[in-house]
């Protein structure tokens, strides 16, 4: 599992590519998925999910929004290609373009980086005062005996 920085091609002769880099310079290819008629795409229902499958790649966006965007910006190409409507204006790019870029702008921004920045562990450490510490793991209780417990019932 790794995290990929993606981008969407134009359609060009009844296919499309999106490719996957390493980074947000986008100079390491790490896959070209090629996308046509035909490609599945799959999205992964659950609670907050913000996952989908094209074909046999499994992708995770940050946000469930997010991850609709993407569903919604390769099936237009799909349906584009399905169609023959080829090949794509210099014009209907443009058009394509600033739509894409008005849709981000609604796309709310992911909490994940902003909670990982910060250095203290997101749930506090909960204490129960009646059981005591493990001495070889201070995070973990040491088992009750019997006896403990009945002491402790009376």
């Amino acid at each position: 599992v790794t995290p990929v920085f993606c981008e969407l091609h134009a359609p060009v002769d009844y296919t499309t590519s999106l490719m996957a880099y390493e980074d947000d310079s986008c100079t390491c290819l790490l896959a070209n998925l090629i996308i046509d008629p035909d490609t599945k795409i799959v999205e992964r229902l659950g609670v907050d999910s913000s996952c989908f499958t094209l074909n046999e790649h499994h992708f995770a966006a940050r946000t469930v929004a997010e991850k609709a965007f993407w569903i919604r910006a390769i099936t237009n190409i799909k349906v584009k290609l399905r169609h023959a409507l080829l090949p794509t204006s210099d014009l209907e790019l443009k058009c394509y373009r600033n739509a894409v870029e008005e849709q981000i702008a609604y796309l709310p921004s992911p909490r994940l980086p902003a909670l990982l920045s910060e250095e203290a562990p997101l749930l506090k450490r909960r204490t129960q005062p009646s059981q005591t510490t493990n001495p070889r793991n201070p995070g973990l209780h040491a088992p009750r005996t019997p006896s403990a417990a009945s002491e402790n019932s009376s």
